[in-house]
């Protein structure tokens, strides 16, 4: 192990750190140093979630097959096969000093709070925490990010036909051209899951070192992953780029572990691991072998030996990367801090104090050969196959300034992040060549912005709001081409579902508070995406549906409406549900909308919301820095359930309405709950 994992520095004293908490329960952490900071940041991430912060940690630290059985087991050998304890003991000292500081000073925070709550811990092997334990974590996203796992699945069930996992997001930013008031705006809306791991946290964090910025985070993020400082924000969203290859090895006739490779034999590695499941109560070791070969990280089904490669286990740098994305006080520091590339995807929409707007789409994309199927399994005995290098961030697609004012990216194609006339070229494959795996269509949301956006030559705040808050389909998409089937039913052929029929051909496509005909879309939508296996690319490249299935579909909604609710015309408010604890409210958004909502079936017959508007960031920026930030939560800053703010924003989130931030600390206490030490 180098000496840089185990590097130590001085001892934190709570005493010098800040902690106050706002009317709504949002941590504002103040200190001189930035390892202060981080350190109050553990602390008060841990007050409000730290059960969801421990699944996090025991994942990283492969311990969650004994927290949660064979599910957890299976994250616990994905962190083997791809070796994330060799990674960061090569890796470490990669990092910059400044950067170990300050993870230093997020594990003291955290094992402080562990230490101060030993009731509290699920695994007591889970403390106390590490740097190496942190950048395993971090690592590990980064793997799930780049859709490792469904390789490795499919792998394991001899199934390699390619699929793209995706997430959703929006967000957009206008110049003072585009603008009613002549400053810069931001819109931040990330859809993530709106509980657990992947849901998000927000905090300030202000140090004498330059740290002065708010916005959101994942459970045990050591910075702010999207937000504002006092110079510039941004928000990120999900993009469909090609991260992993899957090779087959071409093994030996007689040896069983040696493959060949440029005409010549190698041994593969064996690395063995019992992985420790519980299963009934009892903790039982499973032995599993895991081997590497030249390409990386090998794993055999049926006699077959297949390599994975992807750049997420080739280096620590992704939550250095986000700190100093978090201390950048204009487009310089920024695009420095995007060079370190350790965040594997993500589109960037950009804004700041001066009046820039920039758009990135941001990968760690291998440099590959031409002559190959990337869509595909690739041959495992030749360099050609193996790649080195990866783009770098002058070889992404991006956008600095357009003429017309304006950027945005709803996980739609990068090439279409402005206005018509001021994008990028779609069809120069020779810079961006189709193995990059850059999405090239556009999906509703990005649709139905470009309409909003095209209306007007300038816009007030609300009206910007109320874009990012739209409910209604764009006048013609992919989606909508393959769906027209579904408005078009005939009635009299389909009698017995003509009420439900008459009112899809009348529906204007806004899914309001009363509409009738969006139950129906919604239940039958979620029968036949379930039934059939659609998924979110149906939404951007047709859902190839049937008549049949869409009567099949709205068959089955009657049927659910009649069962639960003992009518045909409820009002689509009264199915989509935001829920937590006692509170039970109708949920607004609905599927692809600008305002996204994605629903489960409960055994009520509702539909309660599981991913979503997770978090909304609105700020506008003049020439000296914000001038307005608003933000809101699903539910509240905490996950404890005895805690006032588990679901204080939630009525905010279902009217779309949203609290006041602010970076001034004279405010921060004029409005001040709590004023603490984190001891």
């Amino acid at each position: 192990m180098p000496i840089g994992v185990s590097q130590t520095f001085p001892k934190i004293d709570p005493d010098k750190i800040t902690i106050i908490r706002d009317n709504w329960g949002v941590p504002h952490i103040y200190a001189k140093t930035d390892a202060e900071v981080a350190y109050g940041l553990a602390w008060a991430n841990a007050e409000d979630m730290f059960d969801v912060m421990q699944e996090t940690i025991l994942t990283g630290k492969g311990l969650m097959g004994r927290h949660k059985g064979k599910e957890g087991a299976a994250s616990d050998f994905l962190r083997h096969l791809l070796r994330f304890d060799d990674m960061v003991n090569e890796h470490y000292d990669d990092l910059s000093l400044a950067f170990k500081k300050y993870l230093d000073g997020y594990i003291q925070g955290i094992n402080a709070y562990a230490e101060a709550h030993p009731k509290d811990i699920f695994n007591k092997a889970a403390f106390p925490l590490t740097a190496k334990d942190i950048l395993e974590t971090y690592a590990l996203v980064a793997s799930f990010l780049s859709d490792v796992h469904t390789h490795v699945e499919k792998i394991v069930k001899g199934k390699l036909d390619r699929e793209k996992a995706s997430m959703g997001s929006n967000a957009f930013a206008l110049n003072a051209s585009r603008t009613a008031n002549g400053k810069t705006f931001l819109a931040i809306n990330p859809h993530q899951p709106i509980e657990g791991p992947f849901s998000f946290y927000e905090a300030h964090l202000v140090s004498e070192e330059g740290l002065n910025i708010t916005g959101a985070l994942f459970p045990t993020g050591t910075s702010v992953f999207m937000g504002n400082n006092q110079s510039l924000g941004w928000g990120m969203t999900f993009n469909g780029l090609d991260l992993v290859d899957v090779y087959e090895l071409k093994m030996h006739p007689k040896n069983k572990l040696q493959y060949e490779f440029d005409g010549q034999y190698y041994d593969l590695e064996e690395r063995p691991i019992k992985l420790k499941v519980k299963i009934m109560g009892i903790v039982i070791g499973v032995k599993k072998t895991t081997y590497w070969s030249k390409y990386g990280a090998t794993m055999e089904n049926d006699g077959h030996f297949y390599s994975i490669r992807l750049g997420a286990n080739m280096g620590v740098r992704m939550a250095e990367q986000w700190y100093y994305m978090d201390k950048a006080n204009n487009l310089a520091e920024f695009k420095k801090a995007l060079e370190l590339q350790g965040i594997p995807r993500f589109n960037i929409v950009y804004a700041d104090k001066e009046d820039n707007i920039f758009y990135f789409n941001n990968g760690l994309i291998p440099k590959r050969a031409e002559g190959y199927d990337w869509d595909t399994t690739l041959p495992g005995n030749t360099s050609k196959t193996l790649w080195t290098e990866f783009y770098s961030t002058e070889e992404m697609p991006q956008m600095l300034n357009p003429a017309c004012g304006f950027v945005v990216n709803t996980n739609n194609t990068p090439f279409h992040c402005t206005c018509a006339e001021n994008d990028m070229d779609i069809d120069d494959t020779l810079k961006y060549p189709m193995h990059m795996g850059h999405t090239r269509a556009d999906n509703n949301r990005s649709l139905r912005f470009h309409e909003l956006i095209s209306e007007k030559k300038t816009y007030t705040v609300d009206e910007l709001r109320a874009i990012k808050y739209d409910s209604k389909y764009p006048k013609t998409s992919k989606f909508q081409e393959d769906m027209a089937l579904l408005f078009n039913l005939d009635p009299k052929k389909y009698p017995e579902l003509a009420t439900l029929i008459d009112a899809l051909h009348n529906w204007d496509r806004e899914v309001q508070d009363e509409s009738v005909a969006s139950s129906y879309l919604l239940v039958g939508l979620d029968y036949l995406f379930n039934k059939y296996h659609f998924g979110y690319a149906n939404f951007m490249y047709g859902l190839d549906i049937t008549e049949e299935q869409l009567v099949e579909g709205l068959t089955y909604a009657k049927k659910h409406l009649l069962k639960h609710f003992g009518k045909l015309d409820v009002p689509v408010k009264d199915i989509k549900r935001l829920r937590r604890g006692e509170v039970d409210l109708s949920c607004p958004g609905f599927s692809e909308l600008l305002a996204a909502a994605y629903f489960n079936k409960q055994k009520d017959g509702t539909f309660e919301v599981f991913v979503g508007d997770s978090y909304v960031h609105f700020v506008v920026f003049d020439k000296d820095g914000p001038v307005s930030m608003e933000t809101c939560l699903p539910f509240g800053s905490s996950a404890n359930k005895e805690s006032p703010h588990y679901t204080d924003q939630m009525k905010l989130y279902a009217t779309h309405q949203t609290k006041t931030m602010t970076l001034d600390r004279k405010v921060v206490e004029k409005n001040a709950e709590k004023t603490y030490h984190p001891k």
